[in-house]
């Protein structure tokens, strides 16, 4: 009888394990009323455009994102008297450390110590909120978090996730 190896146990488990990891994607959360009849909104208007001090590039994004979402969803921007829904969003972007130790330990008298890694990331949460202006009240909300790890693809990032978020609007009943 053939002995298996303990690497070739472990193989099948990494495998599974880097499928699992290719799969994730951006989480999306959403809530509703249900008692709102959403076919009726078709013009929105901006009820607050939160001050990005720290982040005025994912502020940036993130709006223009969202404009380009709903018109394409078929609505349109309009005065406040006029609107049938306000939009309002709250981004947080706090910095996160990845440290990565390439531990050489059998290998230290040829190659040196360790070494350490340590690409910064950015961890965004972002929530958009739709307000009914004639009940003056939230009538859907969605939120998804994201790591942004390189500056360059902010743009990107913060497009997909906001597709993502306001695919779920309007809710399907």
């Amino acid at each position: 009888m053939r002995k298996i190896s303990r690497f070739a146990r472990l193989v099948p488990g990494f495998v599974v394990f880097l499928l699992l990891l290719g799969g994730c994607s951006i989480k999306v959360r959403h809530e509703y009323d249900r008692k709102i009849d959403f076919s009726k909104y078709r013009h929105y208007t901006w009820l607050s455009k939160p001050v990005a001090r720290n982040n005025p590039s994912l502020a940036r994004a993130t709006e223009s994102a969202i404009e380009q979402q709903l018109a394409a969803g078929g609505y349109a921007p309009a005065s406040p008297d006029e609107a049938d829904f306000g939009i309002q969003y709250y981004g947080r972007a706090k910095g996160r450390v990845e440290v990565i130790d390439y531990d050489f330990s059998a290998w230290k008298e040829d190659y040196g110590d360790q070494e350490l890694d340590i690409p910064a990331a950015e961890e965004v949460t972002l929530v958009i909120e739709i307000i009914d202006l004639k009940k003056r009240q939230l009538s859907w909300r969605g939120w998804a978090g994201i790591l942004i790890k390189d500056k360059a693809n902010l743009e990107a990032a913060v497009q997909t996730t906001v597709l993502k978020i306001l695919k779920k609007f309007p809710p399907q009943k």
